[in-house]
């Protein structure tokens, strides 16, 4: 990892109006790790549900889920030696149009809430992360951001000189899926076979994501190698997974991925009619068996339905599938499992119908940095797949 070049400046004199404060931005390095964390923590997701996204106890475990190179951008505050702000860059193997290809990823961009109308912290750390961009192999970049989060949209829409293009491309939604009581599924498709995978399917699963994932867009190209990387894969085994198969040949798959030891999501609160909705939900959890939502404050406990693959994108056998690794659960650690598809997916109108979830939108951006128009205007209207599990 290659550190940018450090640049400083001086607030006031840029025209903020605030105190004298110094900032100095770099890609992140071990002896940010604790700054990073903290400056996080304390940066909740605005919307019906403020979201915090942790990452005990280290930044680092969980940035090479990614991809094979990811940057941490941070400014810190030359004064406190807090980080005040941070953006992530990783450069994947993904699906465009159907070919394998270098796809950057935007995320954990973060402006500490007391730097939030500081127009020139952005404007310089996008003068950094072009830089970063400059050196890297991606044109195309994805991102997503809260539907809710209006003034987000706002910010990043603008175009400015210097900042990079968002252009949104369409409506995804992350569904939280209360686990299941387990029971034995039984498949609706003929002909095929719902187990637990095995050590000695790991090629087959991987040629099932592939030929599935070459006819979405934005999907991530998964080798045998990354699904047995423990910095890919960190936490996953295959026999996290649960396939479907007909004659012998792997047709669909998913996996339940706990990523509670080195990635949170902690409940900051509820705005708007999700607070009296908490509240009906909660009084009524117990007739239902079912979990309540959390405290403000406390971790929502939950895993990841991951590496959602399933041949001709049939919404009975994904049911199916789900159910079946839901049900094998036993390690009742998480309350939830949650996945995220987009609005297009014939899956996405299924998992609504069939299983009991909180839903939260995002909106997708492609993005660009001048020299990715073109990769941005070539992409085809196919239906996209984020990994949620990720991101």
């Amino acid at each position: 990892m290659t550190a940018t070049r450090s640049r400083c400046y001086d607030a006031a004199s840029a025209g903020d109006g605030n105190p004298v404060s110094s900032l100095s931005y770099h890609v992140a390095t071990a002896p940010d790790d604790e700054a990073l964390r903290r400056l996080w923590r304390e940066t909740p997701m605005p919307g019906r549900i403020a979201l915090a996204f942790e990452r005990e106890p280290s930044i680092f475990l969980a940035a090479g889920l990614q991809g094979d190179v990811h940057q941490t951008l941070v400014a810190i505050d030359a004064e406190s030696g807090r980080a005040v702000g941070s953006a992530g860059r990783a450069e994947l193997q993904a699906y465009v149009n159907g070919q394998v290809t270098t796809l950057g990823y935007l995320s954990e961009l973060r402006v500490h809430p007391e730097r939030r109308w500081h127009r020139t912290l952005l404007t310089d750390g996008w003068a950094h992360f072009r830089e970063m961009h400059e050196r890297g192999a991606a044109k195309l970049y994805v991102t997503t951001v809260f539907a809710d989060n209006i003034a987000a949209h706002r910010l990043l829409t603008r175009n400015r000189p210097g900042w990079p293009v968002y252009r949104a491309r369409e409506r995804v939604t992350t569904l939280a899926v209360v686990l299941p009581r387990a029971k034995k599924v039984r498949c609706p498709v003929a002909g095929v076979e719902l187990r637990r995978a095995r050590v000695e399917d790991v090629d087959a699963i991987a040629d099932c994501l592939q030929r599935v994932y070459a006819r979405q867009q934005l999907a991530p190209y998964w080798r045998v190698a990354d699904l047995q990387s423990a910095v890919r894969c960190r936490g996953l085994a295959v026999e996290d997974f649960t396939v479907a198969t007909r004659g012998g040949r792997v047709v669909g798959s998913v996996a339940v991925w706990d990523q509670q030891a080195f990635k949170q999501t902690r409940i900051h609160g509820y705005s708007g009619t999700m607070r009296w909705l908490r509240h009906g939900w909660n009084l009524a959890a117990p007739l239902w068996r079912r979990p309540p939502l959390p405290e403000p404050g406390q971790l929502l406990p939950h895993a990841f339905l991951s590496h959602i693959a399933v041949e001709d994108q049939d919404p009975a056998l994904f049911v199916a599938l789900a159910k079946t690794a839901l049900a094998a659960v036993h390690d009742r650690r998480y309350a939830y499992v949650t996945f995220t598809l987009s609005e297009h997916s014939p899956l996405l109108v299924a998992a609504r119908r069939c299983f009991r979830s909180m839903a939260y939108d995002s909106i997708l951006y492609l993005v660009h940095v001048g020299d990715g128009a073109d990769a941005v205007a070539g992409v085809d209207s196919r239906p996209a797949h984020l990994e949620a599990a990720i991101l």
